[in-house]
């Protein structure tokens, strides 16, 4: 998909193609320490998002969380 979340702002959020990718930038930035590598259902990609936004978005599921279907 092509348009990609957005934060309160209406500033584009951090995403990337791959959960490897989300987690090296999250590795590298420590201001994201915090936050778990979710795949996100509305825009098809990888955030970083803390656990305490996940209880108000249940369309981002934690990487650690996926099934194999």
């Amino acid at each position: 998909m092509s348009t990609h979340c957005k934060r309160p702002d209406g500033s584009e959020r951090g995403w990337w193609e791959t959960a490897e990718a989300a987690t090296a930038y999250r590795n590298a930035h420590p201001a994201y320490f915090g936050d778990r590598v979710v795949f996100c259902g509305r825009c098809g990609a990888f955030h970083c998002s803390n656990d305490n936004w996940l209880v108000e978005r249940p369309w981002e599921t934690p990487v650690d969380e996926l099934r194999v279907s």
